[in-house]
């Protein structure tokens, strides 16, 4: 017989792989470099929802939202002599 211990694990276990398959399948739409480019806007609401959606998708250490979220930054520094993005975000407010 399952404990109740053990039937919560597996009942989370069961909710962290749906959130990783939704996660994927949002990726897969190539959401996280659709949505990265308007870190360079000045809004302060947009930012805090990129970075809120952003914070969503890494969550459970997804290794292809990760992926993802490095090719946009290795783009970003191919296409814009080498200046790293994070590098950029402070002076966006100044």
């Amino acid at each position: 017989m399952i404990s109740n211990i053990e039937l919560y694990y597996l009942l989370f276990i069961r909710q962290l792989r749906e959130i990783e398959r939704v996660q994927n399948a949002i990726n897969d739409h190539e959401a996280i470099l659709l949505v990265l480019g308007h870190l360079a806007k000045t809004s302060d609401d947009i930012v805090r929802e990129v970075l809120a959606f952003v914070a969503t998708m890494l969550f459970g250490g997804n290794y292809a939202v990760q992926v993802a979220i490095y090719l946009c930054n290795a783009d970003y520094i191919l296409f814009h002599n080498g200046n790293d993005f994070l590098d950029q975000v402070p002076h966006m407010y100044s």
